[in-house]
């Protein structure tokens, strides 16, 4: 039974438990016990509102698409509608811009010391490998034979998802608008400088039926996937697996890209518009701070985080670490050891069950010794 079957029949479950007892006391554990995924959609964060737009001096051309924020230039990179890719400060100051042609949808990083970034192009479906000191396109990834939706509902979103046990450093993650999923892909960008093979890997499903996946970003030191769904405006935070974190309602319309640079969320808008909202409360998973990847946030996590203060790590890991101490990556699921919900919830039934039967029979005077 896959993840989403599982989450619809423990819905039903409560709600059959809800509906068929009148005692409050099942109905709130019912509540409380619902699954994580059934009751996580939280409104937008009200600290990060109202957002400040930062593309109001854009030439009136420009229709942004995907965004990455660029760790080693400090810059915030748009890929455009209109086959432009552009830089700006995080204030959209100081903007430069390259003519790549074609509809342009999703940009990241790989290698922020090199001179590459990788843009998502729709129809045909491809990922461009181009050259930020020429501003050329070196190397061009089809990836149409998995890829391919009908016109302005093909590949939509693009993200790079850094793996040190990989030969090329990591996967890419693309969006594809027309049915909701992602596609990953393994590229020859440390193997090679000139083969364009594709390797698929995995499809991931993040929601059973919704489409217009519209942006996709990889929080590698939250080890967080972020989706966004442009029709159902929502943001919604997974593990790299696909496993769901949390989701919130988006505070604008026509999502196109997100990007995320500190506590600062750039959200570029099909209107034209990039609006940065901060602060963020951004998610972690324990496997940020698992520094030696044996499933637990110890000691041993403590002393690796300390050893590598500078240049492996950084001092705000020091409160994740705090925060998820005596925690356990359960069965590759970042979880705690806590029961199932639906057996919990039976034992809590059972339990007040008990206690009313014994209530009533007091009342009619009956000896329970």
């Amino acid at each position: 039974m896959n993840s989403h079957h599982a989450r619809r029949n423990a819905l039903n479950f409560f709600v059959r438990v809800v509906v068929f007892s009148k005692n409050p006391v099942i109905f709130l554990a019912a509540l409380l016990l619902l699954p994580r995924s059934a009751a996580a959609l939280l409104p937008f964060p009200t600290e990060a509102l109202p957002g400040t737009e930062i593309s109001s001096n854009w030439p009136p051309n420009f229709e942004p698409s995907g965004a990455v924020w660029h760790t080693g230039l400090e810059r915030l990179l748009v890929a455009l509608d209109n086959g432009y890719v552009a830089s700006m400060d995080p204030d959209g100051s100081n903007l430069t811009d390259w003519a790549v042609g074609g509809d342009l949808e999703g940009i990241t990083v790989a290698d922020p010391s090199s001179p590459f970034v990788y843009v998502g192009l729709e129809h045909p479906d491809s990922i461009l490998e181009m050259n930020l000191n020429t501003g050329q396109v070196t190397r061009t990834f089809d990836v149409t034979s998995w890829m391919t939706g009908p016109s302005n509902q093909g590949l939509e979103a693009l993200t790079f998802v850094p793996d040190p046990d990989s030969p090329e450093g990591g996967l890419f993650y693309a969006g594809l608008q027309n049915d909701g999923r992602i596609y990953s892909f393994r590229l020859p960008i440390a193997s090679s400088s000139t083969s364009t093979s594709v390797t698929h890997l995995s499809v991931i499903t993040p929601v059973g039926g919704r489409t217009d996946l519209s942006g996709l970003h990889y929080d590698d030191r939250n080890k967080v996937l972020y989706a966004i769904f442009d029709r159902s405006n929502r943001l919604r935070a997974m593990e790299a697996n696909g496993q769901f974190l949390s989701e919130w309602t988006l505070a604008g319309r026509d999502q196109e890209g997100i990007a995320m640079a500190g506590d600062r969320l750039f959200i570029t808008e099909d209107s034209g518009d990039v609006v940065r909202y901060e602060p963020f409360p951004f998610l972690t998973t324990l496997s940020a701070v698992d520094f030696n990847d044996d499933g637990t946030v110890d000691a041993a996590d403590y002393t690796l985080w300390q050893d590598g203060l500078g240049d492996t790590t950084v001092e705000a890991d020091y409160l994740l670490w705090k925060t998820h101490f005596g925690e356990s990556i359960a069965s590759g699921s970042e979880a705690e050891n806590v029961p199932e919900a639906a057996t919990l919830l039976l034992a809590v039934v059972g339990l007040v069950s008990v206690v009313m039967s014994m209530r009533h029979r007091v009342r009619r005077g009956i000896n329970l010794e």
